[in-house]
């Protein structure tokens, strides 16, 4: 595994980010002035659903998707950490990193958590209008275990910050805003359960971008955490080395790989499942639709190899960087079609022409990656993905999210298999080099 990111990148990273966070309160406060003035009922309209996609107050919208994947952006970072404190020997105990793995389950969680929206039932039966017979546990139980878990994901935070981002103090400091972010969180969940969820009432546009802005910023914090502390545990020492840049290479095996991605891609098989039959089919604009997670996140991820493939190609001129910049904008497309519920939401946004331009632009995609790709299995992986995905538009949205994660799921396999591949034939001239010296 070779991980380079160069500084002019992680530098501009939050940059970007912020903008974006920054985009989606200006949108949020934009839709509710809309919605306030125009109302809620009505029919649809181009207008009215571009406003909907933009509040992150809402469930199953863009806003939301952005959220979620900023979450398992973390995540995926916090992995890359993991990996750069085992290549670091010496400089930091060994058992420290295995935090990391926590820290990218914690906002794995977290992620699915913000798309299928389980946190929003935890606790308001506190502040219901339940009679006083009710027993205790009924009432309190779901805040306590609130509570609980709230209480679990800073002790963490705190504590892993302490033992193990001490020596690099931008890293905890950025964790350290990123708790109290956090903290405030199921502070204002109290207040607006309390003042507005017990009478019925929609909250002031003001207290929901205070909340969301919060959470979007707080998960930013532990965003450049992570990447700060990835910046210094692999930092060369050499002159003329790029200071902050990512540079880390890790031996891991195709079948390595394949021991790790398959059982969690079977994990998530297995809970997309359990949803269907429980949950049902993905309906309503109320409530998260937990099974939209699993697709959503699987794109992204792809999204995400794909855009670092294209900025490694670009920077060595090979063609390989138009097919992966097609295959990651295409990715993700899938991702926002799937997290925000366009899928089952009946066409309300372009409809038809929408699937259409994404049929289009998935034939695209996919004949420039299998021309530029020549191994078999990769090949039958990403003719698998495409199989997949045009029996997924061709059912609709009764199938989607289980058509859509399975054919990610064969494009994913095919790209780590490839990446993995090009790694062991750069490397092979150098071990025999190796070889005939000794």
């Amino acid at each position: 595994m070779h991980i380079n990111i160069s500084g002019r990148q992680i530098t501009s990273l939050p940059v970007i980010l912020f903008c974006i966070n920054l985009f989606f309160l200006a949108g949020t406060y934009l839709s509710g002035s809309y919605f306030t003035a125009q109302g809620w009922d009505g029919p649809p309209s181009f207008e009215k659903n571009i406003m909907y996609q933009l509040n992150l107050g809402l469930e199953n919208v863009a806003a939301t998707w952005y959220s979620s994947m900023l979450l398992l952006t973390t995540a995926v970072m916090a992995i890359i950490c993991f990996f750069a404190d085992r290549k670091a020997k010496g400089c930091r105990p060994s058992v420290l990193s295995y935090g990391w793995l926590i820290y990218a389950l914690l906002f794995a969680l977290l992620s699915f958590d913000e798309m299928g929206s389980f946190h929003e039932y935890f606790g308001k039966e506190a502040y219901s209008n339940k009679p006083e017979s009710v027993s205790w546990l009924a009432k309190y139980g779901g805040l306590v275990i609130f509570f609980i878990l709230i209480g679990v994901v800073v002790v963490f935070m705190a504590g892993f910050g302490l033992f193990h981002l001490r020596h690099t103090p931008w890293a905890f400091a950025l964790v350290a805003c990123g708790v109290l972010l956090f903290l405030s969180l199921p502070v204002q969940e109290h207040l607006e359960w309390k003042s507005y969820y017990h009478l019925e009432k929609d909250r002031p546009v003001l207290l929901l971008l205070i909340e969301e802005g919060s959470e979007l910023f707080g998960t930013l914090c532990f965003l450049l955490a992570a990447t700060v502390y990835a910046v210094s545990a692999t930092r060369s020492r050499l002159n003329g080395e790029d200071p902050y840049s990512i540079k880390l290479s890790y031996p891991v095996s195709g079948k390595t790989v394949q021991s790790f991605l398959l059982p969690g891609l079977t994990g998530m098989g297995i809970m997309l499942i359990v949803f269907r039959f429980t949950i049902g089919e993905a309906s309503g604009a109320d409530t998260g639709i937990p099974e939209s997670w699993m697709p959503s996140a699987t794109a992204f991820v792809v999204f995400l190899i794909c855009t670092y493939q294209f900025l490694k190609f670009r920077q060595s001129g090979s063609g390989y960087s138009i097919s992966y910049a097609a295959l990651a904008v295409y990715s993700l497309t899938i991702s926002v079609y799937c997290g925000s519920n366009l899928y089952g939401s009946g066409g309300q946004l372009l409809g038809d022409k929408l699937s259409l331009i994404i049929l289009l632009m998935q034939v695209v995609a996919g004949y420039i990656l299998f021309m530029k790709i020549k191994t078999t299995f990769p090949r039958l992986g990403i003719i698998a993905w495409m199989v997949f995905m045009a029996i997924a538009f061709s059912f609709g949205k009764d199938y989607f999210a289980e058509l859509t994660f399975i054919a990610f799921s064969f494009l994913l396999i095919a790209l780590t298999e490839n990446e993995v591949r090009d790694i062991n034939l750069a490397e092979a001239p150098v071990k025999k080099q190796i070889v005939k010296i000794s």
